[in-house]
């Protein structure tokens, strides 16, 4: 999905038309000097992952497992975020 984003903001860019994007989660957009046209009403991985581990951490779970498609970066970046979120929030989870 963010490649196909990636190719229409692009276009956004050059042709100086808004875009406004709905699902396209990567950090990639939201570099304004690549894609000045763009906007999204979503958080990026990184909001996302945070805001989840935060939920989470109130139950005190050590373990916790999360799925994502190896095809898929925005998925895998998101979990890639959700660990790193959770192992800063000093609780143990994998």
């Amino acid at each position: 999905f963010s490649s196909t984003v990636k190719v229409t903001a692009m276009m956004a860019s050059i042709h100086n038309v808004p875009m406004l994007g709905y699902g396209a989660t990567s950090d990639a957009f939201t570099d304004k000097d690549e894609f000045p046209w763009y906007s999204r009403v979503v958080a990026p991985d990184r909001y996302q992952a945070k805001a989840l581990a935060a939920a989470l951490a109130p139950f005190g779970w050590e373990n916790v497992a999360t799925l994502a498609s190896s095809g898929a970066s925005n998925g895998c970046k998101c979990t890639e975020a959700f660990g790193s979120a959770a192992r800063l929030a000093s609780r143990p989870l994998t």
